[in-house]
């Protein structure tokens, strides 16, 4: 009976493009009929050009899908009749009902009693229409509410209603009801459906670290292209706050945005060892995107703060994004093989280190052919004044030092497909360097000019295997197909004409905890190329199956290690081996884990896994390990390592009561590093949250928090008290 389905579709599909060649209509504009059941069919009428399905069906054309028990559909008008469980949806409006005259091409309706919605309205009647040329609904005898529930409180009955989305409303002999008590009576009602031009936004609450405390939002439209909010924030034990933030949008000049913020801080000393931060404390961040053209961009971004912890105590959100952001403007040109850009990166604030661009203009030339013959080149070329300077919380730091560096490195490869399987691609590339006399004497360097080579090859090649009859229900498979892709990337680059310590070092090589790139360009560490004779060895397996008419990785694991020829004195002959595993068993279930051992001790270095349950819209379950073994890191003790479980829960109770909750453990030493706790109520046209939160920072008293949150659902306001999960369960594997 799936076979069948799916032949009836099928045919129905091609049919329709047959009759469709020669027309204008894209591909795209074909109809996508699926029915929904063991026992339903499609019947399509080669003479008239007419799809009838029974059984449930789902009929998509563009952005419109319509579903129903049965429907009659004409190919060739767009107008289909349905009956039974009918349910429209068009962009961001839904309507429900038991019968319903659609038309697919000029979005025409008619329907009998009906439900319909597009948030935050919605609404039920006795029938509706739609006005193609005035892009309105007319409704008869309706009923319309803001509240998303089955009975809601407040709502408005009345004769008719026009609705234009996402411009206005309008009601005629309109009474407005509470409950079952009619409070006001409108003969005529219009009310605009675009964005408010002004809302409240209220979060009270009690932090140990604040004291009771009330922050306050007040948000506002100038017009359509500039917002503003401004915030009156008082916190008991720290005093009274404030900022003003602007957002620009423009479809010509770009966007914007400023964000600034005061506070004269009564108790900034929080935390041990902190006795350095001063009581003025604000910051002024602003960012500004400019597209010229399609392919022409200009960026700039200033963040400049009072203190190293400013936002880390005042905007934790914006704190754990990023807690060393860096100010820049950024020119960026790409056309057709080629791109230049320009970055200069100053900076503003003395306490974060910081590789001074001022500026650094960078010409690449992408991997393109040359001319008709069988060889690709690339190229990058760069030259700028760099600026060292480290941090002046640093007690004994040496001093910034600065020079100028020119450097161009050009490639050619020589890619092959040998024996119909073989992806085979030799390289050679040369670099070319030149340094000025550098200023400081941390890192005193003559004028020097540096020369390196490099070459080396690709080898890649891909077996699969496919099982079309293999089914599993439970593992939600339909047909198998394994890929194995074994690759082998060798590169040998003798000892460059000067060693590191001749060298300024601005772009240095830094510990990561991942493997390098080993191919020029994409290795950027230019001051710390050294000697190599490498060979990494990566091996990928995927295991896919269908669900719902597309490709599915249902397995999908890459392993790798570098096999170092002839190491260096500070190299062992093999790197750590690394493995990224994404396991999708079903749609609703996804595990990834990320693991690094040691191939000299077979010891576990390093270990990171994310499981998430996603099975309805009731419960949600995330789940997340990490392992990272002991290791010397400055400004650490000797000691330090992570054995850190993570977990996040989500239920919804019933239709009124929702609850959440983020515990985050560190087995290392048995502390519950954060735990937070959040009720949900939705009170129909209000969400309301409730939120008390723990932290223990090990350091200083222990950080706990209580917060309430008020919402009205038809503000487009911002998310309560920043309660967007930024959290990443699902890391993807390069």
């Amino acid at each position: 009976m799936k076979l069948r389905r799916r032949i009836s579709f099928l045919v129905a599909l091609l049919v329709t493009g047959i009759q469709g060649w020669g027309q204008t209509e894209p591909q795209s504009q074909l109809w996508h009929l699926e029915s929904l059941s063991q026992d339903g069919h499609i019947d399509y009428d080669y003479n008239t050009g007419i799809s009838h399905a029974v059984g449930g069906v789902v009929v998509t054309f563009e952005d419109a899908i319509l579903s129903a028990d049965e429907a009659t559909l004409d190919n060739n008008t767009g107008e289909v009749v349905a009956t039974g469980n009918v349910i429209v949806q068009q962009g961001d409006m839904t309507w429900s009902g038991t019968k319903v005259e659609y038309n697919f091409k000029t979005r025409e309706m008619k329907t009998g009693l009906f439900k319909a919605g597009s948030a935050p309205y919605f609404a039920s009647g006795a029938g509706l229409s739609y006005d193609v040329e005035g892009k309105e609904y007319e409704m008869q005898n309706i009923s319309m509410s803001t509240d998303d529930v089955a009975d809601p409180y407040f709502k408005v009955r009345a004769k008719v209603l026009k609705i234009s989305p996402g411009e206005y409303v309008e009601a005629r002999k309109a009474t407005v009801y509470a409950g079952d008590t009619p409070i006001f009576y409108f003969p005529y009602y219009h009310r605009n459906l675009k964005k408010h031009r002004f809302f409240y936004v209220p979060e009270p609450g009690y932090r140990s670290v604040y004291g009771a405390y009330l922050l306050n939002g007040f948000h506002y439209d100038f017009n359509q292209n500039l917002s503003a909010a401004t915030h009156i924030d008082y916190r008991w034990d720290r005093g009274l706050a404030g900022g003003q933030d602007f957002e620009f949008r423009h479809e010509e000049w770009g966007t914007g945005n400023l964000q600034t913020y005061y506070t004269r801080d009564k108790d900034p000393h929080q935390y041990k060892g902190e006795t350095w931060i001063p009581e003025e404390r604000q910051w002024v961040y602003f960012d500004y995107r400019l597209q010229l053209r399609p392919d022409m961009e200009i960026r700039t971004a200033i963040r400049e703060q009072s203190d190293l912890y400013a936002l880390r105590d005042f905007q934790e959100d914006i704190y754990e994004k990023n807690q060393q952001p860096s100010s820049f403007a950024e020119f960026n040109y790409d056309w057709y093989n080629f791109n230049l850009n320009v970055l200069a990166q100053p900076r503003v604030n003395d306490f974060f280190q910081t590789v001074e661009r001022l500026p650094d203009v960078k010409f690449d030339a992408y991997r393109q052919q040359l001319g008709v013959s069988p060889f690709y080149y690339e190229s990058q070329s760069q030259a700028g004044y760099f600026n060292y300077r480290y941090s002046n919380m640093d007690a004994f730091r040496p001093d910034d030092y600065s020079a100028f560096r020119g450097d161009t490195y050009h490639q050619i490869t020589l890619p092959v497909a040998s024996f119909g399987w073989l992806n085979f691609s030799p390289r050679v590339g040369g670099r070319g360097s030149f340094y000025s006399e550098s200023e400081g004497s941390s890192k005193k360097t003559a004028n020097v000019g540096r020369a390196v080579f490099n070459t080396g090859a690709e080898a890649s090649f891909k077996l699969s295997r496919t099982w079309k009859n293999a089914e599993n229900k439970f593992w939600d498979v339909d047909g198998l197909r394994h890929v194995i892709e074994p690759s082998f990337n060798y590169i040998f680059v003798p000892d460059p004409s000067r060693n590191l310590q001749e060298l300024p070092q601005f772009d240095e090589l830094t510990s990561a905890y991942r493997l390098m790139p080993l191919d020029y360009p994409d290795y950027n560490s230019i001051d710390s190329i050294d000697s190599e004779n490498v060979m990494r060895l990566g091996l990928r397996n995927r295991l896919q199956t269908e669900r719902e008419n597309r490709l599915v990785n249902l397995i999908n694991w890459a392993i790798y290690c570098d096999w170092r020829l002839d190491p260096r004195e500070d190299q062992s002959r093999f790197s750590d081996f690394y493995s990224g595993l994404n396991f999708y068993p079903r749609e609703w279930i996804s595990f990834t884990t990320e693991n690094r051992v040691s191939t000299e001790t077979g010891d576990m270095r390093e270990s990171s896994n994310y499981l998430t349950l996603h099975p309805s819209s009731v419960w949600s379950l995330a789940f997340g390990y990490r392992f990272m073994e002991k290791r010397m890191i400055t400004g650490y003790p000797d000691w330090y390592s992570n054995n850190l479980f993570m977990g996040r829960f989500t239920l919804r109770i019933n239709e009124n009561y929702a609850f959440r909750t983020r515990l985050q453990f560190e087995a290392r030493d048995g502390t519950l590093e954060e735990q937070e706790y959040t009720l949900y109520r939705d009170m129909r046209s209000w969400v309301a949250a409730f939120r008390f939160k723990i932290r223990d920072n090990r350091e200083g008293p222990m950080d706990f928090s209580v917060s309430f949150g008020l919402q009205l659902k038809m503000m487009a306001s911002p998310e309560l008290g920043g309660d967007t999960d930024t959290w990443n369960f699902t890391p993807t594997i390069s």
